[in-house]
């Protein structure tokens, strides 16, 4: 099975997608275009509201039981205040001094200076599968991911240091849904004047297919440990579908609300792979 190196939101959905994939098409291509559009808005802890645009590219390789993927972001976003770490979008505030307000908030600089549009860290991710889900019998996939420092820390693209992950997901089915559970132990470079502590993202997810398998809806849960001191980490629940098509390639989609502070509010995101 392969995973994306999507966003942390669309994770869940593209598990889906691949294996619907397995289970309904025995001839997948091994080379694929991947793809997702993300767009998040929230205040986060700030008393400034941010909001971005994440156009993730990306090529999809596998051989069985091996996979591998690469992916990078152009990103638009409105402050330099959330950054995109390994583990997802981070309220780091930055690379400015910052104050808080009498109501606990973080009170920020003026942004006037602030470059909207720029090019984010590259993702890096193997998978082996260890075992292939098989009727009530569980499939395990363990991964490695890296984050490549390509962006300016200064402009809020990335943290200009590099990330590592190590990953383990399974999955299995049960009265025709789908149960999927994965985590990803992080270790976060850190930025400038700001030390971010290794992190444990994790997701916990229910699908559901449909027609044959080529239809599916999921509802997910999934956030990660603290990473910046004294700031309670992110946490979200999503609801998304995916949709396969006979010649293999897919769409899936998510909507997602924030449970904590120091997650966007309201996350939407469109993914797709189209077999080369």
């Amino acid at each position: 099975m392969i995973v994306h190196a999507y966003p942390r939101s669309m994770t869940a959905a593209g598990i889906l997608v691949l294996i619907l994939a397995a289970s309904v098409s025995a001839g997948e291509a091994d080379i694929a275009y991947t793809g997702s559009l993300q767009f998040a808005t929230g205040d986060y802890i700030f008393t400034e509201r941010s909001t971005g645009l994440y156009f993730f590219n990306g090529i999809t390789a596998r051989r069985s039981p091996f996979s591998l993927s690469a992916s990078i972001p152009i990103i638009l976003q409105n402050t330099p205040w959330i950054t995109y770490t390994g583990s997802g979008l981070l309220p780091s505030g930055g690379t400015r001094e910052t104050e808080e307000d009498t109501r606990g908030r973080v009170r920020l600089p003026d942004t006037t200076d602030h470059a909207d549009l720029g090019l984010g860290d590259m993702f890096l991710r193997g998978g082996l599968e260890v075992l292939p889900m098989r009727g009530i019998r569980p499939g395990l996939q363990i991964s490695g991911s890296v984050k490549v420092p390509f962006a300016d820390p200064y402009e809020g693209f990335g943290t200009g240091e590099w990330d590592a992950g190590l990953g383990l997901s399974t999955s299995i089915t049960a009265g025709g849904f789908l149960l999927l559970a994965e985590g990803v132990y992080w270790f976060l470079g850190d930025m400038p004047g700001l030390v971010l502590e290794d992190a444990l993202a994790y997701s916990v997810s229910v699908g559901r297919p449909f027609s044959g398998g080529r239809i599916g809806l999921i509802a997910a849960f999934f956030g990660y440990t603290r990473t910046v001191e004294e700031i309670d980490p992110p946490m979200q629940a999503s609801l998304g579908f995916t949709y396969l098509r006979a010649s293999g390639s897919s769409i899936s989609g998510t909507c997602a609300a924030g449970l904590t502070d120091s997650a966007p509010e309201l996350s939407v995101s469109l993914g797709w792979q189209v077999p080369l």
